[in-house]
Parts: C-alpha cells; structure tokens; sequence
C-alpha cells in the first residue's frame, strides 16, 4: 500500500499546481497534482511531452476515464470515487495508481480493507507555489 503525507513516513511532497508555467518552479524530479478539467488537458500534454510524473484529482467517475487516457501516476479521489476508481483502473490494468485523499489516519484500515492501492494525506501535497 501506498502511503504519502502520514507523519511517520518519510515522503516527498507533491505539488498543486495551475499552470505549465508552475512546473518550472517545482523541484526536479517531483510530482505534480492538478484536477482534471478541460484546461487540465494542456497540463497533462504538458506533463507527457516533458516526462513530469504528475497526480490528477478526479471529482466524478467521468474525469476518471478520461484523465485515465493521459497516464497519470496517481488518480486522487474522495472516498465515494476510490472503489469504483480501484476497480476501473483494475479492470483496464492501468499503470495509475489510485490514492484517497484523507485527513483521517482512520482512513488507512479502509483503504487496506478495499484495496485501494494507496492514501495521501492533505499535508503530503504543497499549495505555495515555490520561486
């Protein structure tokens, strides 16, 4: 099981970000997150073209199957997405991997309970866009 942000574990946070522009202010070699909506597909192009590992939150099972197409290393979703989520890129043998994003250190026998393949936890992702 995948498991980011927990204090305990050590990991390397992962960066939101909103633009390509963004991404040249992240450390090398990190992980970038942004949600998947229409103006994410130039970010995920973006990402492709220039070997940026990068995370999308996906808020309905729609943006799952399309944001699917751009092999992401991580889909993130809520707890209501995750299992369907799991089962979707299961089925289709994709190499995302599936992480419910949580507040709750709860959440970790869950998410082992419905082998969902990881958890990230809302400090493991930095919102201040670095200069």
């Amino acid at each position: 099981m995948i498991i980011i942000g927990h204090q305990l574990i050590h990991f390397e946070p992962l960066f939101f970000i909103k633009e390509s522009e963004d991404i040249k202010n992240t450390p090398s070699n990190s992980i970038v997150v942004f949600a998947f909506d229409s103006k994410a597909i130039s970010l995920c192009r973006y990402c492709n073209e220039n070997g940026v590992d990068f995370a999308l939150i996906a808020d309905s099972y729609k943006d799952l199957i399309l944001s699917s197409s751009f092999d992401p290393k991580y889909l993130i979703c809520d707890k209501a997405l995750s299992s369907k989520a799991q089962k979707f890129v299961d089925d289709y043998v994709l190499d995302s991997k599936v992480l419910l994003y949580s507040s709750d250190e709860s959440d970790l026998e869950w998410v082992a309970e419905n082998a969902i393949d990881g958890i990230i936890f809302e400090d493991a992702i930095s919102y201040e866009v670095l200069t």
